[in-house]
């Protein structure tokens, strides 16, 4: 049988894990949990770094900055959870983790649920599409400039795939940027949206986004869903500006999350 990598740790760790979910109700937040298994942990003799802060590197240019929850003898990262459920996507967000940091071993602990949960991570690279195929299945027939957008997404997919999930809208937003560079393309990095009312602006709202060619509008997100408030709020700064066609490249979810809007 295949020796289990830092087997003795691993037991260790797990130890730490269910004496603190067996001493502490399940419905606090996280930072609790956080705190008691770094002291449980060094009750046991173990090297802990908590809120450990690593640089996020986009084809070698820093794009952000990310803290993990612990990090035990520099060499198994812990993800904490307070959630019904540990789900594909909290694992999708530790392999990202894995990734940035170089560690080989992360685990997924949920203190949330009425029974222990934890789920031992290792860090793989995974199965990849081609940039194309990705690309292909999500123009639609009708959009605008198809050529375009097919650039525009291509980029985005190239992103996601890099990076992975579970980071704050910025470092998918920076990343890009260095991505546009590299295309035969015009674009303006932009910060704020304008809020309209009948065609006049009346204010601005933080919006990160890029205008394209002076045509098409490129939105990075990472949000669970975007609103219809929302929407409607991006088309009305479209017409303001009058550009036709935006795309919103949403990034918190297993995969990367394509809309288009149209005024």
């Amino acid at each position: 049988m295949a020796e289990l990598l830092y087997e003795d740790l691993t037991y260790q760790i797990k130890g730490a894990y269910f004496k603190v979910f067996r001493s502490l109700p399940h419905h606090y937040p996280e930072l609790f949990y956080e705190k008691a298994m770094y002291y449980e942990l060094e009750q046991r003799g173990l090297r802990c770094w908590y809120q450990k802060e690593y640089s996020i590197f986009y084809e070698e240019k820093m794009v952000g900055k990310h803290v993990l929850d612990a990090v035990v003898e520099d060499k198994i990262v812990l993800e904490y959870k307070v959630a019904e459920a540990l789900l594909p996507l909290h694992k999708a967000q530790l392999i990202s983790y894995l990734k940035v940091s170089g560690h080989k071993l992360g685990f997924l602990m949920n203190f949330g649920d009425r029974e222990p949960q934890d789920e031992r991570v290792i860090n793989i690279i995974p199965e990849t599409v081609s940039e194309d195929e990705l690309a292909e299945t999500s123009i639609r027939q009708d959009v605008l400039y198809p050529d375009l957008s097919l650039k525009m997404i291509r980029a985005l997919q190239r992103v996601f795939q890099t990076l992975g999930t579970g980071y704050v809208y910025r470092v998918y937003s920076n990343a890009f940027y260095y991505e546009l560079q590299r295309q035969d393309v015009a674009f303006v990095p932009e910060k704020k949206i304008e809020v309209c009312y009948e065609d006049r602006s009346i204010g601005q709202l933080t919006f990160h986004h890029f205008v394209v060619e002076e045509k098409l509008a490129v939105f990075t997100t990472t949000i669970n869903e975007m609103s219809d408030m929302d929407a409607e709020m991006l088309k009305q700064w479209m017409k303001h500006k009058g550009i036709r066609l935006g795309i919103v490249a949403n990034f918190q979810g297993m995969r990367l999350g394509l809309s288009f809007l149209r005024v």
